[in-house]
């Protein structure tokens, strides 16, 4: 008899985590399980990416409200419910977890085998799992760098969160830097936490490598590449500065940013603003960035903070050396350095880096690049070890 997995997340957006999630869907055996996945709002461009089995259904269709503390004040307001909006501002100013009950006000309790609440993010549906759903199995991941810290925007501030974790069986962070971040915050929970990185499709991304040419990317310059979203935590807005240092080298290269975010447009800004528009190109979000992968002569990642991060990892599958910025995860991707070269969070280290690998004999940089290929030693068998832990709760 199958068992019957539900799993939460908020949209299907492009973005890692939402990789991540595509890559995990596609290697649970729809004939041992029966998957549901709910999501907060059923958008985005990867939805086209949910393999089959995969029952889809957003919060609305099951009365399960949800969104921002103005969004809920405006849902109570339109139905006259003056009672509740004031609870609402009343709960939001003390931080108090009743401030959800607006967003369940119609919910069902549902029945699962398993339930998942596939990224800590979203308050309102780690606590929905913990509250409003039945299962023997609840497990939830870990996406981000924790932080308790209010002022540190640029990394995931756990404010409520622990207060929704005590039904959980398990907590999963996406790399060991991660998980003992966690446990150092909440020692509590530190029996519950493992490890289990981001799932990956490797044959899926070299197929869809092939299916158009990058004509962006020409021999006569260094192709540099960057994949993620415009956000504070990717640092893309440091780029520019990091390619005044390379203009200043007389380095020839391109460096092309697939993505998109609320910090776009200040990075085109910087851009015209610095004379870069024959250097630095956006070329905004793509549902297939693989070609680019392929293409590129290197891969440089930015970030302030990062998890476990998936646009590096699909760098190491395509083989490019990559220059990436210290944070939690990037040593156990990178094999101690070996890979790629791991700078401070400075335009000057960041150009030096880029230059470092430029300046590298070809046999020294195949030399780099085996000690590093994916997947190494500790992410060999992370999908097999998910499926285990599932299937001795289930049984």
């Amino acid at each position: 008899m199958k068992k019957r997995m539900l799993i939460c997340h908020w949209n299907m957006v492009i973005g890692g985590i939402e990789t991540a999630l595509i890559n995990m869907l596609k290697r649970i055996d729809p004939n041992q399980f029966e998957v549901d996945l709910l999501l907060e709002e059923k958008r985005g461009d990867f939805l086209e990416f949910i393999p089959a089995y995969v029952n889809v259904f957003d919060s609305a269709s099951i009365g399960l409200l949800h969104g921002s503390t103005k969004k809920a004040l405006l849902h109570e307001l339109k139905r006259f419910r003056f009672i509740s909006a004031a609870k609402v501002l009343y709960y939001w100013e003390k931080r108090d977890l009743r401030r959800f009950d607006c967003f369940y006000r119609k919910a069902k309790h549902m029945q699962y085998d398993i339930a998942i609440s596939y990224s800590m993010h979203s308050l309102g549906l780690l606590r929905f799992v913990n509250d409003y759903v039945e299962a023997p199995i609840k497990l939830v991941f870990l996406h981000g760098e924790p932080t308790r810290d209010k002022t540190d925007s640029c990394k995931f501030l756990m404010l409520d969160r622990e207060k929704c974790l005590y039904n959980y069986d398990g907590i999963f962070g996406v790399s060991n830097g991660i998980t003992e971040k966690f446990t150092s915050l909440y020692p509590q929970y530190a029996d519950k936490c493992q490890t289990i990185y981001n799932f990956m499709d490797v044959e899926r991304y070299y197929e869809r490598a092939d299916e158009f040419h990058c004509v962006e990317m020409t021999p006569e310059n260094v192709n540099i590449l960057s994949v993620g979203r415009f956000a504070q935590e990717k640092n893309f807005l440091i780029i520019p500065y990091v390619c005044e240092e390379l203009n200043r080298k007389g380095i020839n290269y391109k460096w092309f940013i697939i993505g998109d975010g609320s910090e776009r447009e200040q990075a085109q800004a910087e851009i015209a603003k610095r004379g870069l528009q024959n250097r630095l190109y956006l070329l905004g979000a793509k549902k297939n960035p693989y070609p680019y992968y392929k293409a590129c002569d290197l891969y440089c990642q930015t970030s302030k903070s990062e998890a476990y991060c998936t646009t590096v990892n699909e760098a190491r599958i395509f083989n490019k050396p990559i220059v990436s910025t210290m944070f939690p995860g990037i040593t156990e991707q990178l094999a101690d350095g070996q890979g790629g070269i791991i700078v401070e969070i400075t335009p000057r280290a960041i150009a030096e880096g880029i230059i470092k690998i430029i300046e590298m004999s070809e046999l020294d940089k195949q030399n780099m690049l085996k000690k590093s290929a994916y997947p190494n030693a500790l992410e060999e068998n992370a999908g097999n070890k998910f499926f285990e832990i599932i299937g001795q709760k289930t049984n």
